[in-house]
């Protein structure tokens, strides 16, 4: 049985009153010297309860007293003390095992900044409409996700993130060489059909969002070493291979009970 356990679940320390010398009592309690009695208070039908009588007989059900003895003012005092700073510390250990900030199901408003490793902004929302995310619904890349777990609101962090938990690692096999003819063929037949956008983020010009016709599917071609004859053909997410910096800040967590009408 852990010592958090006994102290604030299975037994409460309970401190009766007393007695010290006169510097800390009363004048006829000079040549008294201090008494003191400590006792554990149990739960009913707990298989160590018992009856004990003390004070001025009282009659305590569910009481065991385990220490009571004649001992001087001062020493008295520093067992008083020692016990209080304990209970203290156990009590504060009991709720330390709670989770703090936001926790899987939360949903909670993020705003963020998005950064490659060579320092280029890719992408942010900090002066626009703050992300609502449902935390551990896997509807964010794994890292950003495991990222927002026991942040606060008002918080900010950084997080770095390696491709194994964003867009993973760059396929090889996502990659071929087509001739240039048949690439623009297919690059205009898309984008005169609506199924093929620019990408629109800085430093990817050569990379566009196209829409599979046959099942609806998204996806990213990203198109290089042009020449006369043959294109190279990249399908690969464009941040497949690339490890992300995110700046993060928790605006407001929406716990179900919060949540509820």
């Amino acid at each position: 049985m852990g010592l958090n356990k006994i102290l604030c679940g299975h037994f409460l320390p309970i401190f009766c009153q007393i007695s010290v010398p006169s510097r800390f009592g009363r004048a006829d309690d000079t040549k008294r010297p201090g008494v003191a009695a400590i006792f554990f208070l149990q739960p009913p039908g707990s298989p160590f309860s018992a009856q004990a009588t003390f004070g001025t007989g009282i009659n305590t059900t569910g009481i065991e007293k385990i220490c009571m003895g004649k001992i001087p003012g001062n020493v008295l005092l520093c067992i008083s003390l020692a016990a209080l700073l304990v209970l203290a510390l156990s009590c504060a250990g009991c709720t330390s095992g709670q989770p703090e900030g936001a926790q899987s199901g939360d949903t909670v408003h993020v705003t963020y900044t998005l950064k490659l490793e060579d320092g280029t902004v890719f992408e942010s929302n900090v002066n626009g409409t703050p992300l609502a995310v449902e935390v551990g619904s896997g509807k964010v890349i794994p890292g950003f996700d495991e990222a927002l777990v026991g942040m606060s609101p008002g918080q900010t962090k950084t997080a770095t993130i390696p491709p194994e938990k964003a867009y993973g690692v760059h396929r090889s096999e996502l990659v071929s060489e087509i001739s240039t003819l048949q690439g623009v063929e297919s690059f205009w037949n898309l984008r005169e059909s609506g199924l093929l956008q620019p990408y629109m983020k800085p430093g990817f010009d050569s990379t566009f969002i196209w829409q599979n016709p046959e099942d609806g599917r998204i996806g990213y071609v990203t198109f290089s070493n042009i020449t006369d004859t043959t294109m190279t053909v990249d399908e690969n997410h464009p941040l497949a291979g690339k490890t992300l910096i995110y700046e993060i800040t928790m605006l407001d967590i929406v716990t179900p009970e919060t949540s509820s009408p």
